[in-house]
C-alpha cells in the first residue's frame, strides 16, 4: 500500500504469514526474501488488479484485513477461506460496507466467501462488539481512500489490539487522531515505505511462559516489555497468582514456586483465556 519498497524483519513462518505473503503477491506486490539480512523486501504494486480471487487460508484476521483493503481499493474481488473459517459469520461487511458504490455478497448465514463489487465510500459508524479485527481492517483501509474521514466505533472490544494496529500504521506514515470513540484520518498523511521489525508474539509465547510457571525450565526470549500487544497482560496474571517474573536482558523466566489461586480479567486479551 506504500509507493516504495519496505523491508520487514523478524517475520515468522506460520501458515497465516505465508498465506498473507501469497495474497499480497496476487495483489501485485513483489516479495523477495533476503537471507543475508533475514528480512523480506516488499516492492509494492504500481496498481492493484481490478479483479482477483484471493484465498487467506484459515486466518480470520487475514480475511477481515484483506476484505477491508480490497473494498477500499475498489474492483471485483472474491475473498475465500478454508476450514473452520468458512463457518464464521462475516456479516459485518454486509451491515457496514454495502452502499451505492459497493455491493457486498456473502454465502448463506453471512459466511465466507465474500464477493465485492465496487468501492468503499461514505461515512463510517460501526459496532465493534463482535471483533476488533474488523476495526483493524477499517483502520488499514480508510487511508487508501485518500480523503479526510472519521471512523466512529461503538462498543469496541479488545481495544489494545486496535491500539497496536494504530501504532503499526503510524510506523508506516499514517496519521490517526483518536478522540474517545472516533478516529480521524488526515488525507495528506498516507502510507510511506519503511523498515519495520515485527515484534515477538506474546500470544504464542504465553504457552511457554505458563510452562515456566508450572515448573518447566523455560526462558522466553524476544518479547518486548513495552509492547502494545494485549497478551502482554499475561504478566499481570502471573503477578496476581503470586508468581515471580524474572527478566534478565531479553529473557523472561516465571517462577511459580509460591503460586496461588488468582483472579484475572481477560476481556481485553481473550486469546489468553484458554
Amino acid at each position: 500500500m506504500c509507493e516504495e519498497k519496505s523491508l520487514i524483519y523478524n517475520l515468522g513462518n506460520s501458515d497465516d504469514e505465508r498465506n498473507m505473503l501469497e495474497v499480497i503477491q496476487q495483489l501485485g506486490a513483489i516479495v523477495t526474501f533476503k537471507a543475508s539480512s533475514n528480512c523480506y523486501e516488499i516492492m509494492p504494486s504500481k496498481s492493484f488488479p481490478s479483479k482477483a480471487t484471493l484465498n487467506v487460508g484459515e486466518s480470520g484476521l487475514a480475511f477481515r484485513l484483506i476484505t477491508s483493503v480490497c473494498a477500499a481499493v475498489g474492483g471485483e474481488f472474491l475473498i475465500e477461506g478454508k476450514g473452520t473459517l468458512n463457518n464464521r459469520s462475516m456479516r459485518f461487511f454486509q451491515d457496514y460496507f454495502n452502499s451505492e458504490t459497493l455491493k457486498v455478497e456473502l454465502s448463506d448465514g453471512g459466511k465466507p466467501p465474500v464477493r465485492l463489487f465496487g468501492k468503499l465510500s461514505g461515512e463510517f459508524e460501526v459496532d465493534g462488539s463482535e471483533s476488533s479485527q474488523y476495526i483493524s481492517g477499517m483502520l488499514m483501509a480508510i487511508p487508501l481512500l485518500k480523503k479526510e474521514r472519521v471512523l466512529i466505533v461503538n462498543n469496541l472490544v479488545s481495544k489494545p489490539y486496535v491500539e497496536m494496529t494504530i501504532s503499526t500504521l503510524t510506523s508506516f506514515g499514517v496519521a490517526i487522531d483518536t478522540i474517545n470513540k472516533s478516529y480521524y484520518f488526515d488525507k495528506a498523511l498516507g502510507y510511506k515505505a519503511t523498515n519495520y521489525t515485527v515484534e515477538g508474539d506474546w500470544s504464542s509465547a504465553s504457552y511457554w511462559l505458563v510452562a515456566s510457571a508450572i515448573g518447566a525450565k523455560v526462558a522466553v526470549k524476544g518479547l518486548s516489555l513495552i509492547s502494545k500487544q494485549a497478551d502482554r497482560l499475561i504478566l499481570e496474571a502471573f503477578k496476581n497468582a503470586n508468581c515471580c517474573v524474572n527478566v534478565d536482558y531479553d529473557s523472561i523466566i516465571i517462577d511459580g514456586t509460591n503460586k496461588t489461586r488468582f483472579s484475572f480479567d481477560a476481556n481485553e486479551c481473550p486469546d489468553l483465556f484458554p
